[in-house]
């Protein structure tokens, strides 16, 4: 159901280029969280150099946040960390609010804008 929304954004997606390449970019971004979560768990189990948490948000706030909820799921990987899964989420709701106020023609930005005199 996550995907709903963001799915129908890329398909209506004008002036970033071709929507197939858009969509094969944020295909691409989310295979790379997948992966990078891959990584910092086998580097958790083997007691290695870990991957830093504000890189895994940086990779689900640009888009990847997809690949990073499988690879938690599948791995079992920071799915207990409350302080992790709470930004986690607040990129999960961003990216979700961003695709359905795009399908509805920007309306959100248009009342903050408009409310802070902008």
């Amino acid at each position: 159901m996550l995907l709903v929304a963001p799915t129908i954004a890329l398909v209506r997606l004008d002036g970033f280029g071709e929507p197939v390449w858009v969509a094969a970019i944020v295909v691409g971004v989310s295979f790379i969280a997948f992966v990078v979560q891959w990584i910092d768990k086998r580097q958790a189990e083997a007691s290695g150099r870990r991957v830093p948490e504000n890189f895994l948000h940086l990779m689900e706030l640009a888009g990847g946040w997809p690949g990073a909820f499988l690879a938690q799921r599948l791995f079992r990987h920071k799915t207990v960390k409350v302080s992790y899964q709470a930004i986690f989420w607040l990129i999960v709701v961003a990216n979700e609010y961003a695709a359905i106020d795009y399908l509805l023609g920007w309306k959100g930005v248009t009342v903050l804008r408009n409310a802070l005199g902008l």
